[in-house]
């Protein structure tokens, strides 16, 4: 029996859920599936920004992109949202758990998310996590279901780099005289270590589902290029082998091949796409 190469990376018919799907990298993540083939539907917990997304998709996709108003910190939204998928859909193949706190957010509504170790605040630590790390346990165990029912789903957690080397906390002084004066962004501890904890949730429903046929990977990225400050850009990529940060669409590639039957004898695995940073 022949396998074609091409037709491995084919999602047509398959359905597929991002969360955090309106965001920078999330519609990366539904222009990829879309263009394999997928439907995909978009959860978001913003409204404006998800409709701005589920529209220019649209016009690139029509018929394969819906969106949903979802906070997947919220158990109860996400159930309303699992039911409304479940009333048009009986099966889900794809999932991936994009959505979390991110430098965008923390320059907006959750500011004291890069505040220095000594003075993080309690609450938004547990915010992160609950955002980060129990958001995508929720999601997972919520659509448990119709995972199983797709009989050879897959779901990809987005990591990163820092849940598998501590971040370089010298990237982010602005002060020679002092260690962290006046630092606008930084990668907090509360979302390393919610990086890190993902993966290795990655890997125990990797095995607990594997009866299933639900095969769960994660993909780590160091820092994607999205107009960082030029200073910040030059220490990371001064840290990145290859000398340059990921541009959006270099994640396009993972997101396929681990959606798709591509890597249909993969899973539990952790595809790290970070120029070879972390092999320093």
């Amino acid at each position: 029996m022949t396998y074609p190469v091409m037709d491995l990376f084919d999602l047509t018919g398959k359905y597929a859920i991002i969360t955090g799907g309106a965001g920078f990298l999330g519609r990366m993540h539904a222009e990829a599936l879309a263009e394999a083939g997928a439907n995909v539907l978009l959860w978001d917990f913003s409204e404006p920004r998800l409709a701005t997304a589920v529209d220019e998709l649209r016009r690139k996709f029509p018929g394969q992109i819906r969106g949903e108003c979802v906070d997947v910190s919220d158990v109860s939204s996400v159930a309303r949202a699992s039911e409304a998928f479940l009333s048009t859909s009986k099966a889900l193949h794809v999932l991936v758990n994009n959505a979390g706190m991110t430098v965008a957010q923390g320059e907006g509504k959750f500011t004291r998310y890069f505040d220095r170790f000594e003075e993080y605040p309690v609450e938004m630590w547990e915010m992160a996590i609950k955002v980060n790390l129990t958001g995508p346990f929720v999601v997972m165990q919520t659509l448990a279901p119709v995972l199983r029912e797709a009989k050879h789903a897959s779901v990809i957690n987005i990591a990163s780099d820092v849940g598998i080397i501590s971040p370089d906390h010298r990237i982010y002084k602005r002060n020679p005289e002092r260690d962290y004066p006046g630092v606008h962004f930084n990668s907090p501890l509360s979302y390393a270590t919610s990086k890190a904890a993902l993966i290795h949730m990655t890997k125990f429903l990797a095995t607990y589902w594997a009866s299933a046929g639900i095969r769960v990977n994660a993909i780590s990225p160091a820092g994607v290029e999205n107009s960082q400050d030029p200073k910040f850009q030059r220490e990371l990529t001064d840290r990145i082998p290859l000398g340059r940060m990921a541009l959006p669409h270099e994640l396009k590639g993972a997101i396929v091949f681990l959606a798709s039957h591509a890597s249909s004898f993969v899973t539990g695995h952790n595809l790290v796409v970070d120029g070879g940073r972390t092999i320093w």
